[in-house]
């Protein structure tokens, strides 16, 4: 059962996740401002996982805010989901 639910999740990240992390990267692209924002695929151990990281800097180069999620295969849905819209909502806040 443990061994379905991670093929079944490691799909989502791969065909929704993963596709979604690629828009909101071509909207930081689009505008401009201080946000950076790093992506990162392993599947390391056999544990799959994707990680990213935005952060705002000011004029003077220092980070003033960050957002960090990782979007791993043996978490829920509804995990998954929660830590991309909270990525996407910071994003949201720095490029509007």
């Amino acid at each position: 059962m443990i061994d379905e639910e991670y093929k079944k999740n490691e799909e989502y990240i791969k065909s929704t996740i993963l596709p979604k992390l690629h828009e909101i990267q071509r909207e930081v692209l689009k505008k401009k401002s201080r946000l950076s924002l790093d992506v990162s695929v392993s599947k390391r151990y056999g544990e799959g996982y994707i990680s990213s990281f935005a952060c705002v800097m000011n004029d003077m180069g220092e980070i003033t805010g960050t957002c960090s999620a990782r979007f791993i295969c043996v978490c829920s849905k509804e995990e998954i989901d929660e830590r991309l819209n909270e990525l996407k909502e910071f994003v949201k806040k720095y490029i509007a």
